[in-house]
């Protein structure tokens, strides 16, 4: 089965409550949450396809779980408009705030080098096939039920610590009980500058990357 493809190009939103937008406007940093404390407990992980396809030349592969504590990421919403569905999602108490940018500027806001930015990819994970080729590749893919979220993401991956190689792969050895990121997630600088946050629909103030 295809991978479902949207047009490039759209603006960006970001869905947050009021606390996490007065956290973003005192510490000038955008959190990143950590991969394996998202609800859908499918993130990061592979498709029965690839699966099938790797069940005799990598028997290990099957359990993906211990990798997604090295990834941590920032979702946004990709649309020409606001969204009343992701208003309902992130703001039931009405106090929620979007903030709008572009790709571009998200980018070059994000005072890192270290960054992955990418729409992600919605397949349905007991037909489809996913292509991956280095861990990092699973954190692009989700389940055909969360497409609505059109998803552009920016997803900062760290690789566990390698005792060597093997076959011209890393040789990881036990990543379940390598710590990888904080539980908590992290926090990157983030340079404000100036499109506009609005909140259900009316403008606050303006700011932004």
């Amino acid at each position: 089965m295809e991978e479902i493809k949207r047009p490039m190009g759209l603006r960006i939103w970001r869905y947050i409550d009021l606390a996490k937008t007065i956290c973003l406007l005192a510490t000038r940093t955008l959190h990143f949450t950590r991969i394996d404390q998202f609800n859908d407990k499918f993130e990061g992980s592979y498709p029965v396809q690839n699966l099938q396809d790797w069940e005799l030349q990598y028997p290990e592969v099957g359990d993906s779980s211990h990798w997604r504590k090295f990834g941590c990421v920032s979702c946004w919403y990709e649309a020409d408009n606001e969204s009343a569905a992701m208003w309902e999602l992130y703001s039931k108490s009405h106090q929620g705030i979007a903030i709008l940018s572009t790709k571009e500027r998200l980018k070059k806001s994000l005072e890192t080098d270290q960054l992955v930015f990418e729409n992600v990819k919605y397949i349905d994970f007991l037909r489809g096939k996913a292509n991956i080729s280095i861990p990092l590749d699973a954190f692009l893919y989700k389940r055909i039920e969360y497409e609505c979220e059109r998803e552009y993401r920016a997803t900062l991956f760290r690789l566990p610590q390698s005792d060597g190689y093997e076959n011209g792969f890393p040789r990881f050895g036990s990543v379940e009980k390598q710590a990888g990121f904080p539980e908590g997630g992290v926090d990157v600088p983030v340079a404000l500058r100036a499109p506009s946050i609005t909140g259900r629909g009316q403008q606050l103030f303006t700011t932004g990357y």
